[in-house]
């Protein structure tokens, strides 16, 4: 997971965003004391929990606690026939959790809810989402068991197995040092000072991970239904902005999915380096997400938080029964309504560009462009069934989201609109399966939608279209071609007249050949399929690109997995069998990226990469302001002040001329020390 000054959201996809597992129906009740002490990296907890009742008496409980939490104790306060201090033996440890067995004095009886007291210390080592220190404190429940999270947890053939809910309701209550501020999941219900401390309190009333987070913030709030707040590390000129922007998505996605579910919702500002070692570059919450400060240097970006705060519904409230339709219900849906966010408030020439290349500044590889390189290089797999590790998070942001965009011009969006709000209604803080997800979208849209999953979901690739056209008489003639297998479309195609005008009409396809003949009454100039990028499809030309890159594609995923030796090594390889001639800006990806590889620990070697991508006679466009930046860097390392300068201005002058402000924050950064 990359997350650091010079990776923001362009890497957004390896942006930890937080798993939540399966919630019972009646969630423990937590009352949580936490004496947080950041200096000393100590998070000291006491924890009442009241568990739901259970049928049958209950000779013991299980709970999963991350390892590094010590002395723990437990002490059973209700019913009054198990009071006393229970017995904990632990099961074992895997991951950095460990599983613990709790026997109380007698068997809790049927129909009692036992009542728990636990105390235990731990903050020392940082982890996944789950960080103490004077850089600020995080810990995001879905992640990091920091609480006992109650449910089947055994020992087999000595692997740790769980089967634990890590959702709950209730009370946390967080004492940090004078100057510090914190905030959790639910609403703050009160502050206080005690002696040398502030104290925090925010009640939980709907299930959720329970998560909290700490540091010394310059707090900017927004007061109304639905509170907005911004926790950052200093005065940022564009604190306003993230507020407001925030509030204008949250109005948004309330309109397709109901009410907002939490109380109120913040950015909360991390360390970029503290976060990286925890795994993540922004992290969604319930009820707040946490967003590293790269990020927040730049310019409000839409899409990412439109992503990030769509996750409060689809991955805090909901979340898939599994393993069908893995990230189809969180992350591809997440990013679907970002996709809906951006065209309502920037329009439907933005959310074209999105489907296309991507939002800019955001992950310019989760859009159509981005998922034909993946597909072309072998990366693919089916969306319904993708695994949890690998390329399912991705292939959820380039390809899912897209698929949902369809189905909206297929249904229309009033239906699907209603079938989420419908499943949202039936299954909050549960899960439902992908099967149960797909049942609501047919009956809302009064349609069987198999052959529809089946194409999309149950495919790996994408089809190509082909148009061959000409002017006849006083209409346009021509062919469709598709590529096997085929798909059933709808494909638009823009007719642009000699006289500027232009229509579009739809033409229906379901065969690799498809007559077209469309009678129109002006000089046509020409014919686009789909114009607004509605289908991801390849054309041959864009298949022949990404068969081109298809090495460097590869190459560059390994690069973004941390796997440097192994990209490296490809890079070198790709060097080696250059295409000729080189349409397609192979030698320049491959040297930009061996660049971006030395770049901070050999600036010699980065300046050189970098030189010559720059002077390659193709380059892409997505590249070259982060090659100037980090060329400028390695000038600056080496000395060269005056072409430091030079290369820092060029990618300011790039990206201006692209409208995007991805790396000029950095930009003007390094100009600024230069002097």
């Amino acid at each position: 997971m990359l997350a650091g000054s010079m990776k923001p959201l362009l890497y957004a996809f390896f942006s930890a965003l937080v798993a939540f597992s399966r919630a019972a129906d009646l969630p423990a009740n937590y009352d949580l004391k936490l004496a947080i002490e950041p200096d000393q990296r100590s998070l000291a907890v006491t924890a009442k929990v009241a568990l739901p009742s259970k049928a049958t008496a209950t000779p013991e409980i299980s709970f999963l606690l991350i390892e590094q939490m010590t002395d723990v104790e437990a002490e059973v306060l209700e019913p009054r026939e198990c009071a006393g201090k229970a017995q904990l033996t632990k099961l074992g440890s895997q991951s950095g959790e460990t599983g613990w067995s709790l026997k109380p004095a007698t068997p809790f009886p049927a129909g009692v809810t036992p009542v728990i007291r636990f105390t235990y210390h731990g903050g020392e080592k940082t982890q996944f989402v789950f960080h103490i220190g004077p850089e600020g404190c995080f810990a995001g429940g879905g992640n990091a068991a920091w609480y006992p999270q109650f449910g089947d947890v055994s020992l087999k053939d000595g692997k740790l197995t769980s089967d634990t809910t890590d959702r709950g309701i209730g009370h946390i209550r967080m004492t940090v040092p004078a100057g510090f501020t914190a905030t959790a999941c639910g609403g703050k219900s009160g502050q206080s000072r005690e002696g040398d401390h502030e104290v925090f309190d925010y009640n939980v009333p709907t299930p959720c991970s329970l998560s909290f987070a700490a540091a010394k913030f310059v707090v900017k709030r927004i007061e109304g239904t639905i509170p907005v707040t911004m926790y950052f590390f200093k005065e940022r000129a564009n604190i306003d902005s993230y507020a407001t922007g925030c509030r204008n998505v949250i109005d948004q996605l309330t309109k397709m999915y109901g009410k907002f579910p939490f109380p109120e919702f913040s950015v909360v500002e991390t360390d970029d380096t503290v976060s990286n070692q925890a795994g993540f570059g922004g992290a969604s919450l319930p009820g707040f997400m946490l967003s590293v400060s790269s990020v927040l240097n730049q310019p409000f970006n839409l899409a990412f938080y439109g992503h990030e705060i769509g996750h409060s519904w689809w991955g805090n409230v909901i979340n898939n029964a599994g393993p069908d339709g893995n990230y189809m219900m969180d992350e591809g849906m997440a990013q679907y309504g970002s996709l809906r966010v951006v065209e309502a408030i920037d329009g439907p020439a933005m959310a074209a560009r999105y489907r296309h290349t991507g939002f800019p500044g955001y992950n310019f590889t989760q859009c159509i462009d981005g998922f034909l390189e993946v597909a072309a290089a072998g990366l693919d797999h089916r969306l319904a069934d993708m695994p949890n590790e690998g390329m399912g998070h991705e292939l959820a942001d380039q390809k899912g989201f897209l698929v949902y965009d369809q189905l909206s011009r297929l249904i229309g969006r009033p239906a699907l609109d209603a079938a989420f709000r419908e499943v949202l209604r039936k299954h909050a803080y549960g899960s439902v399966s992908w099967t149960d997800f797909k049942a609501e979208i047919a009956k809302q849209a009064h349609q069987d939608l198999g052959w529809f999953w089946d194409q999309w979901t149950m495919r790996e690739g994408a089809p190509m279209l082909d148009l061959n056209w000409k002017t006849e008489g006083k209409g346009i003639t021509g062919v469709l071609r598709q590529s096997a297998p085929v798909y059933r479309l709808r494909v638009p195609l823009r007719i642009e007249y000699g006289d500027g005008s232009a229509e579009v009409c739809y033409i229906e396809t379901n065969e690799l050949e498809t007559p077209l003949r469309i009678e129109v009454t002006k000089p046509v100039a020409k014919v686009e399929v789909d114009p607004l990028y509605e289908i991801p499809h390849y054309t041959p030309e864009s298949l022949a690109a990404c068969q081109a890159r298809a090495l460097l594609t590869r190459a560059n995923y390994l690069r973004w997995g941390g796997k440097a030796a192994e990209a490296k090594a490809v890079y070198e390889s790709v060097l080696k069998n250059l295409p000729s001639p080189d349409p397609y800006g192979v030698e320049f990806g491959a040297r930009a990226a061996l660049g971006y590889l030395a770049h901070g620990s050999d600036p010699a070697e980065a300046r050189k990469q970098l030189e010559l991508a720059l002077a390659c006679p193709v380059r892409l466009d997505r590249s070259i302001a982060r090659c100037y930046l980090y060329l400028a860097d390695a000038y600056q390392k080496l000395g060269d002040k005056d072409r430091a300068r030079w290369a820092a201005e060029a990618c300011l002058s790039y990206e201006r001329q692209q409208g995007v402000d991805v790396v000029s924050t950095e930009a003007r950064a390094l100009l600024k020390m230069l002097g």
